[in-house]
This record gives structure tokens, C-alpha cells and sequence, in this order.
């Protein structure tokens, strides 16, 4: 399991209330330290909080680790970023907007090469109908009759 996987199945696996010790059974798989690693994203992240439920809550700064009945609970953000896919979701659409974004750049480095191709173009052609017209005016004086 990746680490984005881990972070959403630990994250739907909490429900309004889930118990320290009922997550760590639940993930028997996953590291200890890795879970808290998780935990402490999540609260990061604004989508769990941590409770005492009276009892015990030594764990959270304490080195020895939770307290066995702390209590995780994820709030109404937790579940409204579950409904909206998790992590996964997020990344996809964090790779998806970068994408679009690499595209219209693309698309926007083209069109200015384009337009200052264009541009050279009138600058050229401005240009030459300068010195026509210079021409034009010297063989007009020079040629008085021919007017």
C-alpha cells in the first residue's frame, strides 16, 4: 500500500469517534510510528481531531506514545474530503492541473513565437515599402516630366 493509500484508508476507517487502540488492531500492517506519522498528517491537514474521553490522553506530545483509549475523531472537513475522493483524488487533480497549466504555456510560447514571427513580418514589409516609396520620390524629382 502506498502512502496516499494509507493516509485514505486510515482516514475512512475513522469514523466520529474511533478509539487509539481499535486503529492500531485494524492496522496490525502498518508501523506503529507510521500510523502516528499518519495521525499527525491528518490532524495537520485539519480533518481529525484528537480527544480525551476522559480516561487517557497521554499520547499525542507524549513520548512513550497514545494512550490506549484516545479517542480520533474526524470532523465535518474529514468527511467532506472523503466524499470528494481523499488524497487520491487530490493528487490526481493536483497532476491534472499541473498538466493543463504545462499545456497552456505551451500553447501560449507558441502563439507569442507566432506573433512575433508576424510582426517581423509587418516590420519587414513596413520597411520596404519605405524605401519604395523613398525610391519613388527620388525618381520623381529626378524625372520632373514624367508626372
Amino acid at each position: 500500500m502506498t502512502s496516499i493509500q494509507e493516509l485514505d484508508s486510515v482516514l475512512n476507517f475513522i469514523n466520529t469517534s474511533t478509539i487509539w487502540s481499535d486503529l492500531r488492531k485494524h492496522f496490525s500492517k502498518i508501523d506503529k510510528e507510521d500510523l502516528r506519522v499518519i495521525l499527525r498528517k491528518l490532524r495537520r491537514d485539519g480533518y481529525i481531531e484528537l480527544l480525551d474521553d476522559g480516561i487517557n490522553l497521554r499520547g499525542w506530545q507524549d513520548e512513550h506514545g497514545y494512550g490506549d483509549k484516545m479517542v480520533i475523531q474526524k470532523n465535518f472537513e474529514g468527511f467532506l474530503f472523503c466524499q470528494e475522493g481523499g488524497y487520491q483524488t487530490k493528487i490526481g487533480n493536483e497532476k491534472t492541473q499541473n498538466i493543463r497549466l504545462e499545456n497552456l504555456e505551451t500553447t501560449q510560447q507558441n502563439l507569442a513565437r507566432k506573433l512575433n514571427t508576424l510582426t517581423g513580418w509587418i516590420a519587414g514589409g513596413t520597411i520596404a515599402l519605405v524605401i519604395i516609396e523613398i525610391i519613388k520620390f527620388i525618381y520623381e524629382i529626378g524625372h520632373p516630366a514624367c508626372q
